[in-house]
């Protein structure tokens, strides 16, 4: 109930607090537009508004017959709802802002170039798009729910992440609407960073494409699926799910794997490699970055490419 107060209050109190106060406070932390990844085709998603609306009438008038937006549209818009449109990109990137104390960074797919010899031949530097500035008991506030969604009894991730010993995370599940079409099930997400002690490292999105509501995938990562550079996976663990799920690292940690930020689907198989598992496949989105500068990994050019770039 507290999102839908949110989005009453503010609509009855715009005197106070301003037209559009939620779609705001997005826009700070990169919702609405492109992240700014070194990647063609990213799509900039949208943040339902007034304006949105008389935008989407103005330029489709038989597909959005009304512009109106009222009090309802904006308690659906409060809680992410309505004609709300984002990327699991762009959900690691709010975190990861919210994560280094309000820095958001642009994504980028690599830390650097390094010759077959081992020589940096190119080091990318973290661009930075902007700063949220959030006051530090406002922040305290929102950190201690995001890490009571996983360990606090009645957190949403609680159930998921019991006999978890691995660095500590802050996240939150998520459920987001297909269509009103019959027999299509919601997506389920997925978002975390950590550790929460000390400076963050990783950020990670995960999306399961109509995984259903309250099906337990809305929590979709099991704690022993959570591996790290430095923390290697170990024996297959708990039954299987609905996906394979994997931690991601943050800036700045050194040889990470190579993440793809973008919105490509992968099929991709439960538990791969694990001994006795049912192969079950379905539509999984992985959003892997680093927290600072969102630095993923080195690449290193065969020879015959480190040729061509020194001509």
């Amino acid at each position: 109930m507290f999102f839908y107060t949110l989005g009453a209050d503010y609509w009855y109190d715009s005197a106070t607090y301003g037209e559009m106060p939620v779609q705001d406070v997005a826009e700070k932390y990169g919702f609405g537009q492109l992240t700014g990844v070194d990647l063609p085709g990213e799509y900039p998603g949208q943040v339902d508004s007034p304006h949105l609306r008389q935008v989407q009438h103005s330029l489709a008038p038989q597909a959005f017959p009304s512009y109106y937006y009222g009090v309802g549209d904006n308690i659906e818009m409060a809680f992410g709802q309505g004609e709300t449109l984002v990327t699991p990109l762009q959900e690691a990137v709010a975190y990861g802002t919210f994560a280094t104390d309000g820095t958001r960074y642009a994504p980028q797919v690599a830390n650097s170039i390094v010759s077959p010899t081992g020589k940096v031949v190119k080091r990318f530097k973290p661009r930075v798009m902007a700063h949220v500035s959030l006051p530090a008991d406002t922040y305290a506030q929102i950190l201690t729910g995001l890490k009571g969604a996983i360990y606090d009894p009645n957190g949403t991730a609680y159930a998921t992440f019991q006999g978890y010993n691995g660095i500590p995370l802050a996240g939150k599940t998520g459920t987001a609407t297909e269509s009103a079409v019959n027999g299509v099930q919601p997506t389920a997400w997925f978002v975390a960073f950590g550790p929460t002690t000390g400076t963050p490292r990783y950020v990670v999105a995960v999306v399961i494409d109509q995984a259903g509501l309250r099906s337990g995938s809305s929590r979709p990562g099991r704690p022993a699926d959570l591996h790290l550079p430095d923390r290697p996976p170990g024996r297959c663990p708990g039954p299987p799910s609905s996906g394979e799920r994997s931690l991601i690292p943050i800036a700045g940690a050194p040889r990470s794997p190579l993440a793809s930020p973008g919105r490509a689907p992968a099929e991709t198989s439960d538990r791969v490699g694990c001994p006795g598992r049912t192969r079950r496949r379905t539509k999984l989105l992985l959003t892997m970055t680093n927290v600072r500068g969102f630095h993923t990994s080195r690449i290193r050019l065969p020879r015959r490419f480190w040729s061509l770039l020194r001509s």
